[in-house]
């Protein structure tokens, strides 16, 4: 089925209106298509029925706010917006919309310019009905701008609420109100103008990101519900492929002992007889669970708890565990291939140690690695140890020349498609997998070394961070400016590519960066500043374009740290993406401003120039070896110009 036409099903059993769905250009069907999204609509209710349980909290049964940020028109009017009142007109707005200074969800490009043109108040009424449920309470924000101040906005929720500012102009500001449902129904919410003293009949008042939420759950707004959709297609789309050809093979999976679907720990595959594992939640070396091991015998070979992974020939990899031993009558040993390596120290007591082996794979395959436990003398069973934290990683400074040599001594644009071939078809993930990856990923161990996350926004290389982010506790999540939580930044925008998968998670251009900063960044090019509007605490920069940059625009301009990886990002979605690229100039303003609609070299002239620039004055970093090695891992392929930096003059050449 396709894409297009699988995410407007889906969303027909969400919402249960093809209008509703049709929120963006890439999910939109003509009504010509209705049966078939219907019937396409049955076909993946079981999908939908198996994401049931976790989506409850953010998708309801009911009516929802559709068009929450005014992204989806159709005959000049905003989808979803049924009640517009004769005394007034609704038109899109491209120039001024809300960019997110505070918002709670992403925001888009458009806003609803809302032409106010009589008196009569009762004729002013801007609304659409969603459905409460009795007892919960709901807070409703949205986000006005007026241009004269002779005209008042005032929420309607139910009924008549609080009123806009209305001698605040050529500004945002936000309107809120809590309102707490007295019984399951459905109810009006939307907005009434008010003229003001000075009215002269006619005045523009522009709306965005019209949103509510629920007791503190997520934000209910049409990217809510296309995140889950979409979430749906791709886990549907990769299960096969994962299965059948993961490139990257079986990785090390639930080291940490977190996760836990019965009594067993998920993916340790060989649990022998004489020991016994549960989850222990108060002993633990890191996250918030351990494997308490009982070990029942002192017959060594019925005592392996492992699982399979698989390496690759020549490659060294560095397998590490956490062992706390109580008694200190059983020894641990770790188990990796066909070998028996490392022991623990028996004899420290109630104290974690880490025990590690380096292991080189003399093959390509499948191989075991866990942990085999050993009485000692004295052992009478059973005796508890507690193990945590078991974890493999590659060395870094691993050799890639069989990986390119499809590629070798090649220059220009067949080198371009070379390396294009070699990193396409990577595994596709979900856009919360991100959030584990950037968990673990994402961490400060080069400038302060505090294993906070190391975000490129705020990251100060010289002095300390004005604030820090603690990894999954503070992903966002609502933010009020910098310094609130942490998010997922696209560093190509997203819109330039209209929210589609693959490129929608592919990691290799998606950074932990502080949500506010994100905001501001908006999907603007990036650039050299000339004049700025905004600094972030880090020192970086959105303004007015330099005058000697060759583009006039907003830009936004990374600190010079991290100038180079930013740059090298870019040039590898250039290159991954080079069968279909050529196709997203026309997504947005900006993507016009950076792309030039050919699949070869990709960029406008001045665009090649800066980040050439950017990736000959920023070199490649040991944070950028090891996030590309760990997104092979995490994905299957990996970021040509990191390895190979050179590549880069080699295929962009003067």
């Amino acid at each position: 089925m396709d894409n297009k036409l699988k995410k407007t099903a889906l969303c027909l059993l969400v919402l249960g209106s093809l209008t509703a769905c049709n929120s963006d250009d890439s999910s939109t069907v003509s009504s010509n298509d209705y049966i078939t999204a219907v019937q396409a609509a049955e076909e993946a209710e079981e999908t939908v029925e198996d994401v049931s349980e976790e989506t409850d909290s953010v998708v309801t049964e009911g009516n929802l706010l559709l068009n929450s940020n005014f992204e989806s028109w159709t005959d000049g009017l905003p989808d979803g917006w049924t009640i517009i009142d004769d005394g007034i007109s609704v038109a899109q707005s491209t120039s001024i919309y809300y960019t997110g200074e505070t918002a709670t969800f992403a925001v888009g490009e458009n806003s609803a310019a809302i032409t106010v043109t009589t008196e009569a108040q009762g004729d002013t009424d801007f609304r659409q009905s969603i459905d409460v449920v009795s007892g919960t309470t709901y807070l409703f924000s949205t986000w006005i701008y007026h241009t004269e101040g002779m005209v008042s906005a005032r929420l309607y929720v139910d009924g008549y609420q609080g009123y806009s500012d209305a001698d605040l102009v050529n500004q945002w500001q936000e309107v809120t109100y809590s309102y707490t449902a007295d019984e399951d129904k459905s109810i009006e919410v939307g907005l009434r103008f008010y003229d003001q003293t000075g009215f002269d009949g006619e005045e523009i008042v522009y709306v965005d990101n019209f949103s509510f939420s629920s007791d503190g759950e997520e934000t209910i707004t049409d990217d809510t519900v296309e995140e889950i959709i979409d979430e749906v297609i791709v886990e549907e789309e990769t299960t096969d492929k994962n299965n059948a050809d993961d490139s990257n093979g079986n990785l090390l999976v639930n080291g940490g002992f977190e996760s836990w679907s019965t009594s067993l720990p998920d993916e340790w595959t060989t649990i022998d007889s004489d020991v016994s594992v549960s989850q222990n939640t108060t002993i633990y070396n890191e996250g918030v669970s351990s494997a308490e091991i009982s070990v029942n015998s002192g017959s060594q070979g019925d005592t392996d708890i492992r699982q399979s992974i698989d390496v690759t020939e020549g490659i060294t990899y560095s397998f590490s565990t956490w062992v706390y031993h109580t008694e200190g009558l059983i020894k641990a040993r770790l188990y990796i291939g066909t070998e028996y390596a490392t022991y623990s120290d028996n004899t420290i007591l109630n104290a974690w140690q880490e025990v590690t082996y380096s292991y080189t794979a003399a093959a390509s395959g499948s191989i075991e690695a866990g942990i085999r436990f050993y009485d000692q003398t004295g052992y009478v069973d059973p005796e508890i140890v507690y193990i945590d934290d078991f974890s493999v990683s590659s060395d870094s400074s691993t050799d890639t020349s069989e990986y390119y040599a499809s590629a070798a001594d090649l220059t220009g644009l067949e080198l371009k498609t070379a390396l294009y071939n070699i990193i396409k078809d990577h595994t596709t993930k979900t856009y919360s997998n991100l959030w584990d990856f950037m968990g673990t990923n994402s961490l400060d161990v080069y400038y302060e070394n505090d294993g906070t996350i190391l975000d490129m926004y705020s990251e100060n290389p010289s002095s300390s961070d004005t604030y820090n982010y603690t990894p999954v506790t503070d992903q966002c999540g609502n933010y009020s400016g910098e310094g609130s939580c942490y998010n997922r930044e696209h560093s190509f925008p997203k819109s330039w590519f209209n929210d589609e998968y693959p490129m929608y998670t592919d990691i290799h251009h998606l950074f932990a960066t502080d949500g506010y900063v994100n905001g501001k960044r908006s999907n603007y090019p990036y650039g050299v500043v000339g004049t700025s509007t905004f600094v972030s605490d880090n020192g970086s920069k959105v303004g007015s374009a330099s005058s000697d940059l060759g583009y006039s625009g907003t830009v936004f301009e990374p600190i010079d740290e991290f100038k180079g990886d930013f740059a090298r990002a870019y040039f590898y979605m250039a290159t991954r993406y080079e069968d279909i690229i050529s196709t997203w100039e026309v997504n947005s303003d900006s993507a016009d401003a950076v792309l030039d609609s050919r699949s070869d070299y990709v960029f406008e002239e001045w665009v090649i120039t800066m980040l050439k620039t950017w990736n000959e004055n920023d070199p490649v970093s040991q944070k950028e070896l090891d996030r590309n090695e760990a997104a092979y891992e995490f994905q299957g392929n990996r970021n040509p110009f990191i390895d190979h930096p050179e590549y880069v003059s080699e295929i962009w050449a003067d």
